[in-house]
This record gives C-alpha cells, sequence and structure tokens, in this order.
C-alpha cells in the first residue's frame, strides 16, 4: 500500500496523469478502496491525477469516493484558483459520467446556477467518453437534461460535416451534440409509460422538432414489448374456458329478475279493448299511464259462414204467397184472375181423378 502511494505521489510530480492505478483490477478492496479515497484529498494532485484517481475509485463502486465528490461540488464557489475549479469540474464530470437520481439533484442545482461551469463539466464529459455515457437518472431528469443541452447547443449550430470528402477532426462541439442525441436516444429505448408521457412533454415544449413524433411513436412500440407478459398455460386455460356460474352468480341474478319484477307489479297497466264480434280482449301494451281504447271488427269466418236464418225467411216468404189465393183474402177479382190464368201450380194441385 505504501509503495502504491509513492507511485501516485511520482506520477502526479512527473506527469499529469496517472496511470498505476489502471494495474490494480484483481487487487480492489474495501480497505484499497479506503486508502485511495483519503489520498484524493490530497491538495498536492494535480486536476488531472485526482479527477483520473476519482473516477477509477467511484467506478470500483466506493461509497465514500462519491459522497467526497459531491462535497466538493457542492462547496465550490467561483474562485480565482484555476486548479480549485478544474478538481470541481472533475468531480461533476465524475458524477455525469456514473449518475444516479439522487447525486445528480445536487449537480443540477449547481449547473442551472452556473450555465458556464455546466457547459465545461458537460464538455469534459463527453470528450473523455466518445463512445458515449449510460446516464442513469430518472425520465424527468433526462428530458430536462435534453431540454437544457437543446438550449444550450442548438441543432441549427451543430458541425456540419455533409460536403466533407473526407475524415474530419471531431471537436468538443461534435462530442458534446453526440451526447445530447445519446440523451433522447436513452429516455426513447427506456421503455416505460413515464418515459413516453415526458416524450409528451417534449413534444409540447419544442413544437418544432418534427422528428420528436417518431420517437414518441418509437418509445411507446419499445414500451409495449417491454411491458407485454404473455398469459401462463393456467391463465390461458382460464381464458378459453368458460366457467361455470356459482351459486353466489345464480343468487344474484334471481335478485336481480325478482327486483325487475315487483318494479313492473307496482307500475300502472296500460290495456286496450279490443272488441271481436261482441267479444272483448284485453291487451296489455305499456306502463306509463292508463289508456283504453275499443276496437271492434267483424270476425273474418263469420263473414265467411252462410246465413241460413235468412233463406229460411225468404223460403217461409215464398209460401205465404202461393198460399194467399186459397185463404180468401183477396177479393173475387182476383179469384177469378186466378181461375183464367191457369198456372202450372193449379195444374199440380188438381187430383188426378178429375
Amino acid at each position: 500500500m505504501i509503495t502504491l502511494l509513492k507511485l501516485i505521489d511520482k506520477e502526479n510530480q512527473d506527469k499529469d496523469n496517472i496511470f498505476v492505478i489502471d494495474r490494480l483490477d484483481i487487487l480492489w478492496d474495501e480497505k484499497l478502496k479506503n486508502k485511495l479515497t483519503e489520498k484524493v484529498k490530497d491538495s498536492q494532485l494535480k486536476p488531472n491525477v485526482f479527477g483520473r484517481l476519482l473516477e477509477k475509485i467511484i467506478e470500483q463502486g466506493s461509497v465514500q469516493a462519491k459522497d467526497l465528490a459531491l462535497f466538493i461540488v457542492l462547496n465550490y464557489a467561483h474562485s480565482e484558483v484555476d486548479s480549485e475549479r478544474q478538481k470541481a469540474l472533475f468531480a461533476t464530470k465524475t458524477l455525469i459520467t456514473y449518475s444516479d437520481p439522487d447525486s445528480w439533484n445536487v449537480i443540477w442545482e449547481k449547473i442551472k446556477a452556473d450555465m458556464q461551469f455546466g457547459r465545461e463539466a458537460f464538455e469534459l464529459a463527453a470528450s473523455y467518453h466518445l463512445r458515449g455515457i449510460k446516464i442513469d437518472l430518472t425520465e424527468k431528469q433526462m428530458a430536462d437534461l435534453y431540454i437544457w443541452l437543446v438550449d444550450q447547443y442548438p441543432y441549427d449550430q451543430d458541425p456540419d460535416h455533409n460536403n466533407e470528402a473526407m475524415a474530419y477532426i471531431v471537436s468538443p462541439r461534435d462530442n458534446i451534440a453526440s451526447f445530447r442525441d445519446s440523451c433522447l436516444s436513452q429516455l426513447r429505448d427506456k421503455g416505460t409509460i413515464e418515459a413516453c408521457d415526458e416524450i409528451k412533454r417534449l413534444i409540447q415544449e419544442l413544437p418544432n422538432f418534427s422528428w420528436l413524433k417518431e420517437t414518441l411513436i418509437y418509445s411507446q412500440q419499445n414500451m409495449r414489448r417491454q411491458t407485454w407478459k404473455p398469459l401462463s398455460p393456467n391463465e390461458f386455460f382460464q381464458f378459453l374456458i368458460i366457467p361455470k356460474p356459482s351459486n353466489l352468480d345464480l343468487s344474484n341474478q334471481l335478485n336481480t329478475i325478482d327486483k325487475r319484477t315487483e318494479k313492473m307489479q307496482d307500475e300502472p297497466k296500460i290495456t286496450n279493448n279490443i272488441s271481436i264480434s261482441d267479444s272483448t280482449i284485453n291487451a296489455p301494451v305499456g306502463t306509463s299511464g292508463v289508456i283504453s281504447s275499443n276496437v271492434t271488427c267483424s270476425s273474418p269466418e263469420k263473414q265467411k259462414r252462410f246465413n241460413w236464418g235468412i233463406l229460411l225467411s225468404v223460403i217461409g216468404t215464398i209460401a205465404a204467397i202461393i198460399a194467399i189465393p186459397f185463404s180468401g183474402v183477396f177479393n173475387d177479382e182476383l179469384k177469378e184472375w186466378f181461375h183464367h190464368s191457369p198456372s202450372k201450380v193449379e195444374q199440380r194441385s188438381t187430383p188426378k181423378n178429375q
């Protein structure tokens, strides 16, 4: 341990960087983390050595080193000493690289209070991590960061390399543009409902960015893929098979029917009186009042039936007329007319022996 500390001091004095800690991958333990955390507090360390050592310890999961970085950021004020500012920037850059929602709130307040300090910290982080930074933040924190980066580094000010035929040198402005776009991509790829809601907020606050609508569609698709949960075999069969109603379900259905029946009995009845051939039919038609209608119609069967009473009356009348000459009712002239006008009736009525 003593040898390691001496090697760190020597590299700090001779160089502006530190390389010995890259050979400690199999030696990291809590004792080593704590000892190097104490070494980071050494005011004789140059800013680059300080930043490299602090990041390596935090990368190994040292909580004490992360608390030390937060303390440095919180207590940093505008100072004319360049080394103090550089150390505060390296501490902020490390917290950006290994971010978490709790520590982010601390550095975010510092960044909003000092825009220039925030720009330098993000540019430093983007330049040190050309392959991108995996930001572990909440959906709201990521959306707020993206809005801030868009405001500080507008799209229309990005370097344009479309007309360059050959390779170009990547500038810090190129790096921060990639970092800005990476923040939106990471928010889109979270695959959560909250991420979709935050992208909707971005669409409202940045209405000129038409591609955000496509980003929202992709985020919603990603959310459906990640939140979809297939049915278990038991759930699948329960979905296919209609369950037999329980006694409680049947009882509830019967109670519902009884209540409807009681309600119908309490309501007034509406009936129509329809008379067909002197017969009355009462037909219920509603329950909103009392109305009766008398409808009389003739029976089709009665219209078709032969009226034997009328026929018998006609026959009786004819028979009476025929019998009148022999009843003595008419006068002698009429009788004489009948004698002088023999008819088939008289001929038929004359006995054969006459």
